[in-house]
């Protein structure tokens, strides 16, 4: 029932709302077994997805794109 009334909640979140909520789910220190996809990817212009990385380092991300030319430089946060 928790889990219900949980998901009835995430589902009034406007898209930044619900994305700040992720993000802190990710963010927990309990949470260390997450994986993040990121699926065809292939204008980075349209898109900025650094924007949705977590604050910490403790799960992967995969980045996919259609572009077979498309080299990409990507930094995880905890390098910068």
């Amino acid at each position: 029932m928790i889990w219900t009334s949980y998901l009835v909640r995430l589902n009034q979140l406007d898209d930044d709302q619900l994305w700040a909520q992720i993000s802190f789910w990710l963010s927990k220190l309990e949470n260390s077994r997450w994986l993040l996809i990121f699926d065809n990817y292939d204008d980075p212009n349209q898109y900025q997805i650094e924007q949705y990385y977590p604050f910490v380092a403790q799960g992967s991300i995969i980045i996919t794109t259609r572009q077979p030319d498309r080299g990409m430089d990507i930094k995880s946060k905890s390098s910068q």
